[in-house]
């Protein structure tokens, strides 16, 4: 029989075999759709940039340019963009437009305008482009077919969540541990939003699924190339690697290990460098700083407080960070301590729709705190022969940890006033990508009846996403049409 015959084979045998895989199929894939078609263009967090990297990539442009600019009060900078048809921008919502039955009408009969301007991306001028293909896809065969920049933007969309969706369906038929985490990190709201989006948070959600799916079996080179291609794109998630070290062999052991030791080191390296070297790369010769009003450097910047500042600046954005490196670190822990800033980090992990401004309703949050208890107890209590020991289980949850504090760092360098008391810019849907590593790292226990408790712990996830297919799509649609 051949590989292709053999794939198919076991595809048919996996594909219903557990509750879960069945779930994404009938519950999550479908809201998903719905999501991605009620969204009106331009109305996920950041879409209209993303869209603009999509459709140069279609031309060629791996990433932005830089350029030079003349602000209103005179002043010369340097904008970071790239060259696209202003139509895809023009007919879709930003966070203030009206969405009015008459823009409605005006934005859905726009044409292509033929020619390309400088558009500004600053934020993701430099990401490395793979997570952008799907859309770009869907964007390219939209205009092919003589479809409209409205009708492209779904079009676009429909190919990345066709990515998210088989991605996200083979993580649940390959995972032999931290399948309900998996299954948590793919079908809650806000990762359905994104992955139905032109958002490239999507597709790499996606790929992080599958990477600790073969984690979980063993399939170091393949997880290896999948992280790579997450750091790649958000050298944050650096630590995504660690899964390469396990199973750690024993203290004592690490001297006559140390050849092993090595190789898993030296993959692990060989799977962050291309991030850290790109990273670089960007920062250096793509990347500009974001535009904001004057104003004096805070309280941590460790300068001369008269000094004013027209925008973010990372290099002394990080002498504050150095010059306070225990106050830094208390403001990431005050996001994660009962207070309004824990209350929208778990908002916006669950979902806050829309340019982060759309809440759901109360009881879709309920639910899905009960499904990821839920997904936690169900990943402790499964057992295999891959589970973690207690020390494997240690490390992956210090790196998740380490992960938290170098994604507020980007947030904190990237976007926050220089020298600012407080970090802007994070948001749960971050966090995201760190689901599937949790479930690698839970330790799992064996005792009686512990397969019914798997099963009841199991339904739980399964339940909050039918009870968000229910209450959902009338939400949405009334938000983003009837207010």
């Amino acid at each position: 029989m051949s590989r292709s015959a053999l794939f198919l084979a076991w595809v048919r045998r996996e594909i219903w075999r557990t509750a879960l895989t069945r779930a994404f199929i009938l519950l999550a894939i479908p809201l998903g759709i719905v999501i991605g078609s009620i969204t009106p263009p331009g109305q996920v967090d950041d879409e209209p940039t993303h869209m603009c990297r999509a459709l140069a990539l279609l031309h060629g442009a791996i990433t932005g340019k830089r350029e030079p600019e003349i602000t209103p009060d005179g002043r010369l900078i340097v904008i970071s963009g790239v060259m696209v048809d202003p139509a895809i921008v023009e007919a879709s919502f930003g966070p203030v437009t009206p969405r009015t039955l008459a823009n409605f009408a005006t934005k859905s009969t726009m044409r292509w305008t033929r020619h390309q301007i400088f558009l500004k991306v600053n934020p993701v001028s430099f990401y490395f482009p793979v997570f952008y293909v799907p859309s770009a896809i869907g964007l390219g065969v939209s205009r092919l077919v003589g479809l409209r920049p409205f009708q492209a933007v779904y079009a676009g969309r429909f190919v990345a969540f066709l990515y998210y969706a088989i991605a996200g369906l083979l993580a649940l038929m390959l995972a032999r541990r931290g399948q309900a985490m998996i299954f948590l990190a793919l079908s809650m709201p806000m990762a359905l939003a994104i992955g139905a989006s032109c958002n490239p948070d999507g597709p790499l959600l996606a790929t992080t699924t599958v990477g600790a799916a073969l984690f979980s079996r063993g399939a170091r080179k393949w997880g290896a190339l999948c992280m790579g291609l997450v750091i790649l794109v958000k050298p944050p998630y650096a630590l995504l690697a660690l899964p390469l070290l396990m199973p750690l062999p024993p203290v004592r052991a690490w001297l006559t290990a140390r050849i092993m030791l090595f190789k898993r080191l030296a993959m692990v390296a060989i799977t962050v460098l291309p991030g850290i070297v790109w990273f670089i790369y960007g920062m250096r010769a793509v990347s500009a700083p974001t535009e904001w009003p004057v104003y004096h450097p805070g309280p941590l910047w460790p300068g001369n407080p008269a000094v004013l500042f027209h925008a973010t600046n990372p290099t002394e954005q990080l002498r504050s960070v150095v010059a306070h490196p225990i106050t830094f670190l208390l403001m990431v822990w005050s996001y994660f301590v009962p207070g309004p800033q824990l209350y929208w980090l778990e908002k916006s992990t669950v979902g806050i729709l829309g340019w982060l401004q759309i809440l759901l309703p109360p009881t879709i949050y309920k639910i899905w705190l009960l499904g990821a208890a839920g997904a936690v107890i169900a990943d402790m209590v499964t057992q295999t022969d891959t589970s973690p020991t207690l020390k494997d289980s240690a490390v992956l949850l210090a790196g998740i940890v380490i992960t938290i504090v170098a994604i507020w760092l980007s947030q904190y360098l990237n976007w926050s006033l220089v020298g600012n008391a407080r970090i802007d810019g994070p948001s749960g849907r971050y966090l995201l990508p760190l689901i599937p590593l949790a479930g690698l790292a839970l330790p799992s226990f064996v005792f009686p009846h512990a397969n019914l408790l798997r099963r009841v712990a199991t339904a739980l996830p399964i339940l909050a996403s039918f009870g968000t297919l229910l209450l959902l799509p009338r939400w949405l649609a009334m938000q983003f049409y009837l207010n």
